[in-house]
């Protein structure tokens, strides 16, 4: 399992697209991931697939507003007007995609592969859809305004699974998932 962090900034990053890390947690999923291509085997039919992987509600930076019931939300405010934007992932969803993949023959499996809904969400409207208020702030230089995947190499790779991909479905899969634990 890697990160979408591995690609840095950008729209629509395809599984090609060159690894440009923008902080530290993605050069350490780009470090394990130059692992484990590195490995050899005396086994030709063992394969390793990289899965790339999108943010998940409540194990991303907006989880701590997420929780706090009590008080708003900041996020970054870009010179375009607009809020971050992000590949998201439901939690449910994870967990009938790995099995999926793993009844794929390995010869199927390509090296890298994109894990995400196919369109991107605005963390403003996850923040709405969880009823939370948003304080907007200016952006810091550093902040990273779009990381979004391209998913269709994994649409292709498994047509018949569909994915949560609005901000009311994924803020449901998330307290659904939080209620039941």
């Amino acid at each position: 399992m890697s990160s979408a962090a591995v690609y840095g900034p950008g729209q629509a990053l395809r599984e090609d697209d060159p690894a440009q890390p923008a902080n530290p947690y993605g050069h350490s999923k780009l470090a394990m991931e130059k692992r484990v291509a590195g490995w050899q085997t005396t086994d030709a039919d063992l394969r390793h697939c990289l899965l790339r992987v999108a943010n998940f509600v409540g194990a991303d930076s907006l989880a701590p507003a997420l929780r706090d019931m009590a008080g708003p939300a900041t996020l970054d405010r870009f010179a375009d007007g607009a809020g971050p934007r992000r590949s998201y992932l439901a939690a449910s969803d994870l967990l009938r995609l790995l099995a999926a993949l793993m009844d794929l023959p390995d010869a199927r499996l390509p090296g890298v592969l994109n894990v995400a809904a196919p369109r991107p969400v605005e963390m403003e409207a996850l923040l709405q859809a969880a009823g939370k208020r948003v304080i907007w702030r200016p952006a810091p230089p550093t902040a990273l305004q779009d990381v979004t995947l391209d998913a269709g190499a994994l649409q292709k790779l498994v047509p018949g699974l569909a994915f949560l991909n609005n901000a009311n479905d994924l803020i449901r899969d998330w307290t659904d998932l939080e209620a039941a634990q």
